[in-house]
C-alpha cells in the first residue's frame, strides 16, 4: 500500500491547493464526515496525481477547526511582521525578497527607487485563508477518509515509539 501526506503547501501544492477548494463546504459539517477521535471532519474523492497518471489515487481531504484557527493565527502574524518591516523602510531605497513581493504589492516612486508603500494581495491573502486548516492524505488503495487517517496516526505513533 502507498500513502502520502500533504499538507497545503507542501509537496504538490497546485493539485491539492485545488483539491481543497474544489471540495471545501462539501463535508466541513456533515456529521457523516465527522471523524471525533480525530477532530477532523474528512471525506474522500478520486483522482490522478497528474494527466498521464495511469493509476487512480485515492485524496482523503481533511479539515480540523483547531488546526484553521492556529493556521490563521500565525498567518496573520506572520502578514502583519511582513507590513510592519516593509512599513519601517519607507522612503528609503529598497529592495523586498519574494515573501513581500508575493502578499503585497510593492509601490516605489516615479523612478522606481524609493519604496513609498505596500499594498495587500488581497486575492493571494484570501487563497492562503481559504487552505487554512486542511491536509490531503493521498492512497494508492481504496480506503475511507477514517482509515487513510488511521493508518498514518498509527505510523506516526509507530515512528514515535522506535526512535524517527
Amino acid at each position: 500500500m502507498w500513502i502520502q501526506l500533504y499538507y497545503h503547501g507542501k509537496g504538490m501544492a497546485d493539485l491539492v491547493s485545488e483539491l481543497i477548494l474544489s471540495n471545501k463546504g462539501s463535508f466541513e459539517n456533515k456529521r457523516s464526515c465527522d471523524m471525533d477521535e480525530f477532530g477532523v471532519y474528512g471525506k474522500t474523492v478520486k483522482g490522478r496525481l497528474y494527466e498521464s497518471d495511469g493509476k487512480e489515487r485515492y485524496f482523503h481531504i481533511y479539515h480540523s477547526i483547531s488546526k484553521e484557527a492556529s493556521e490563521r493565527i500565525r498567518f496573520e502574524d506572520k502578514r502583519k511582521t511582513m507590513k510592519t518591516y516593509m512599513m519601517a523602510r519607507q522612503g528609503e531605497e529598497f529592495t523586498f525578497g519574494p515573501m513581500c513581493k508575493k502578499y503585497f504589492y510593492l509601490h516605489y516612486d516615479k523612478d522606481n527607487k524609493i519604496f513609498l508603500l505596500p499594498e495587500e494581495n488581497t486575492q493571494v491573502t484570501e487563497r492562503e485563508l481559504d487552505l487554512c486548516g486542511y491536509f490531503v492524505i493521498i492512497t494508492s488503495e481504496k480506503m475511507t477518509a477514517k482509515e487513510a487517517l488511521h493508518i498514518d496516526k498509527s505510523r506516526d505513533m509507530y515512528c514515535t515509539t522506535i526512535g524517527h
